[in-house]
């Protein structure tokens, strides 16, 4: 009887250790398989949603070339609205503008001369002309300042100030004609305006000290009027004129020459 259970323990030992190492086994051939699909898991992905990716995108840019062009966003209808509504916007905010700028004018507290710039500043054709001399549309910006000068209904100061413009522009081209035509100009406002309100005396100053100049300038590659400017220099001297008087009035043209010169280097070089 004890040998019989003895005989049944050892066959029921080994029977648990079979079934012991054959699970051992399929654990570990389980665990090495699965090590060996999950190490391309990591790569495989990227690679094949950039495959997709590209063929997605030359698949659809074929289709597109197929089709022609994308259909338009918005319909007629929908751009005649927004226009129509840019536009009411537009005009609701000239609108403003221009009851601000009213406003402005008719406060007391502010000066004649900030009146006066406010007014220039919302001139159509110094607008026009201002933003052509940022852009170097020297053209259009000498046209545009002319208007302001020829336009009767434009205060003194405007046309002042458009004045001024035009030097500015004749520096930029080096145009010498330019610059003392709009000189004159500004001189002559200065002559016959009363701008007090800018602090310039009203007499014919620069009517003179544009003729001085300008002749100086010319002077330095024409005798012409080198000899101008001497006779200028000599208008006030009573009696005969001896050589001697008349050397030291060259003398003097030929320092203004040269003063001026450096003045102005930038309208002449």
């Amino acid at each position: 009887m004890d040998n019989n259970n003895t005989i049944i323990a050892v066959c029921v030992l080994c029977l648990l250790m079979t079934l012991l190492f054959a699970c051992s086994r399929g654990c570990s051939q389980k665990t090495e398989k699965k090590e060996v699909v999950t190490q391309p898991k990591i790569f495989r992905p990227e690679k094949e949603d950039k495959h997709y990716s590209e063929k997605t995108y030359s698949s659809s840019s074929s289709k597109s070339s197929s089709y022609g062009k994308p259909p338009a966003l918005l319909s007629r209808d929908d751009k005649e609205r927004l226009e129509k509504k840019y536009k009411e916007n537009r005009e609701k905010i000239n609108k403003l503008k221009k009851e601000e700028i009213e406003k402005q004018l008719k406060d007391p507290n502010l000066s004649p001369v900030a009146k006066e710039q406010i007014r220039l500043r919302t001139n159509p054709s110094f607008v026009k002309g201002m933003y052509a001399f940022n852009k170097q549309d020297y053209k259009t910006a000498i046209n545009s300042f002319n208007e302001i000068v020829k336009d009767p209904n434009t205060t003194p100061i405007s046309k002042y100030f458009a004045c001024s413009q035009l030097m500015e522009v004749a520096k930029r081209m080096k145009d010498l004609d330019l610059y003392f035509i709009a000189a004159r100009m500004r001189a002559k406002l200065e002559a016959e305006e009363d701008l007090s309100m800018l602090g310039v005396e009203k007499g014919t100053f620069s009517l003179e000290w544009c003729a001085k100049v300008e002749n100086s300038l010319r002077a330095k590659n024409d005798p012409k009027y080198f000899d101008i400017c001497v006779e200028l220099k000599l208008a006030n001297a009573t009696g005969e004129v001896s050589p001697k008087i008349r050397r030291m009035a060259e003398e003097e043209v030929k320092k203004d020459i040269k003063f001026y010169s450096k003045q102005f280097k930038e309208l002449i070089e």
